[in-house]
């Protein structure tokens, strides 16, 4: 086993078990993510709220360009990127492994 954590592992397509170190971490961030999606697709929010649900979704601030329009279905988040694109002022879902 190297020397990445189970969240770099995992992001990285590698295999994790339940007996790796820190799966239960994992397992918790994913149970915490899951619950904030399920708020977020329960009922209408306004777009500040959808973007405040999704900063906690993500770990990082969303820009206030960023429009959403649930449902969201996701399973950690921690690693997506929305990426704002100047030119047409529309958003744009990026997956990285960072």
């Amino acid at each position: 086993m190297n020397a990445h954590t189970i969240f770099e592992r995992d992001l990285n397509g590698e295999m994790v078990s339940p007996s790796d170190p820190g799966y239960d971490e994992l397992i918790n961030a994913i149970w915490d993510t899951m619950k904030m999606a399920t708020e977020l697709n329960a009922g209408y929010h306004t777009p500040d709220e959808v973007r405040r649900i999704l900063s906690v979704i993500l770990g990082c601030e969303v820009d206030e360009s960023i429009t959403l329009l649930p449902p969201f279905y996701v399973d950690y988040g921690k690693h997506l990127l929305f990426l704002k694109i100047e030119f047409g002022s529309e958003s744009m879902l990026r997956f990285s492994p960072e």
